[in-house]
């Protein structure tokens, strides 16, 4: 976002990083613009957003705005999370997997760097003969 003049400032909504510029004045608040002066402070933040979200919109920055979930949506992402992250899942799950395909790399000639090479025979406790004295 570019720099705002103090001319400029004095101009815009007093709401956090609203774009717009006043147009209310009441008693008791700084200077806010249409869409913040008539809502509690504590909206003023999702208010911001969704103002900034169509000025994106708007310009192409952004090509379909931001779409709220229902709660119904929620729970089934929530659902689909826990099923993924259940337990059965995690015990059947190779925690090595990655240490076992570079050593399938390694041995089938691929070039692998040093540290790879470190690192999967670390993961898998292995050891060389001139590694032995080595410590990890």
């Amino acid at each position: 976002m570019s720099a705002i003049s103090p001319e400029d400032r004095a101009l815009r909504c007093s709401a956090y990083d609203c774009p717009n510029n006043w147009s209310v004045s009441r008693e008791g608040y700084r200077p806010l613009c249409q869409y913040h002066a008539w809502e509690p402070q504590h909206e003023w933040p999702r208010i911001t957003e969704q103002l900034l979200r169509e000025i994106a919109f708007k310009s192409g920055k952004v090509t379909t705005p931001a779409k709220h979930l229902s709660p119904a949506e929620k729970m089934e992402i929530l659902n689909r999370l826990r099923t993924v992250l259940s337990a059965s899942s995690r015990e059947n799950m190779d925690h090595k997997a990655w240490a076992k395909r570079l050593q399938a790399r390694h041995e089938a000639g691929q070039t692998l760097s040093q540290n790879q090479i470190r690192c999967y025979r670390a993961a898998l406790r292995m050891t060389d003969a001139h590694d032995e004295g080595a410590a990890f």
